[in-house]
């Protein structure tokens, strides 16, 4: 038997939780645990972690078949990595820890990084969501340096920097993804990209073929020759699945059909990319002083390569999708 147990924004606090906790040890075919939004403070975390680091001996671990655990919007705080290393590691069937929201900094990782880094490699951690916390750059940085690049899939790092000065998010990035990186799902929303970062955004098709999401909206240094170069480099690498992306409140402006430059124009490389072996099955973007002409092009090309489609347009945002069935 599989059960789910949700108590999503109950606001049942550190007393409720310890409540929780009793009954959860008697539960051992659950498989996902929703705690988001409930008050929950490092106090009750340390005694959800307590589950896993006082059973005695010879006896069936709690929790056997949890996937997924989600803490968000939990006023946490950094000083929870003994609690994190005690839970990620009582857990064998933890695929999945969403922690947006959760009032984590850099300070997270200045207190036991060492154990914290070994449980969070030695996990079957698959799916893991960050967003929404200040870590900064250094957070960032001591993160992907924690977590194993080669079974992480779906990686959320929105928001997570706020800094508008120069910084080394992507450097990092790139050191995570070429020690090996099974990333097939990326978010670097509102990340404050500076231009210097581009050149390797825009190559991150190649540079990381199996990705299928990006997400890279509300970040101004992305632009239209952005997402063109995007476009271009995932339809002309073979191996490249990208087939979600996201580039909302950017710097996107009209005209998307005149060249600005000697490179390919942003309809002419997503005709490419919708012809690829790997077609685009979503786009959404904001672009300024959107014209009748450029809603046409986007509908033409749209509608030429699927049938059952969901094309919308608001204001200057644009919406290219598959029509969901149901």
């Amino acid at each position: 038997m599989y059960i789910t147990n949700c108590v999503t924004d109950n606001h049942a606090g550190d007393s409720g939780l310890e409540g929780l906790v009793t009954a959860l040890g008697d539960l051992q075919g659950l498989t996902v645990l929703n705690l988001a939004g409930n008050n929950i403070t490092a106090t009750g975390l340390r005694t959800f972690a307590a589950l896993f680091n006082t059973q005695p001996h010879n006896t069936d671990p709690p929790l056997p078949l949890l996937e997924s655990l989600d803490l968000s919007h939990n006023p946490l705080g950094s000083n929870i990595a003994d609690s994190l290393c005690h839970i990620v590691k009582g857990l064998p069937s933890l695929t999945s820890l969403s922690l947006s929201s959760c009032h984590l900094t850099a300070a997270l990782f200045q207190h036991n990084r060492p154990a914290l880094a070994a449980s969070l490699q030695g996990s079957r951690l698959q799916h893991l969501d960050v967003s929404h916390n200040n870590l900064g750059t250094l957070g960032v940085e001591l993160l992907l340096r924690s977590v194993n690049s080669h079974t992480i899939t779906a990686l959320d790092l929105g928001h997570t920097r706020s800094d508008p000065s120069p910084g080394h998010l992507i450097r990092h990035l790139r050191a995570f993804i070429r020690q090996g990186c099974a990333l097939r799902d990326l978010s670097l929303e509102n990340c404050c990209i500076h231009q210097e970062d581009l050149e390797f955004l825009c190559r991150l098709p190649i540079e990381l073929p199996g990705l299928q999401r990006l997400n890279i909206s509300v970040n101004k240094a992305v632009t239209t020759d952005t997402v063109q170069r995007l476009l271009s480099n995932s339809a002309h690498c073979p191996d490249s699945h990208l087939h979600r992306l996201e580039a909302q409140s950017c710097s996107v402006t009209s005209p998307l059909s005149l060249p600005s430059s000697s490179s390919p124009t942003l309809m002419e490389s997503l005709k490419d990319k919708l012809t690829a072996p790997h077609a685009l099955q979503h786009l959404a973007l904001t672009c300024g002083r959107l014209d009748k002409a450029d809603k046409e092009a986007l509908t033409e090309a749209w509608t030429q390569r699927w049938v059952e489609v969901s094309v919308q347009f608001c204001g200057q945002s644009v919406l290219l999708a598959l029509k969901q069935p149901g």
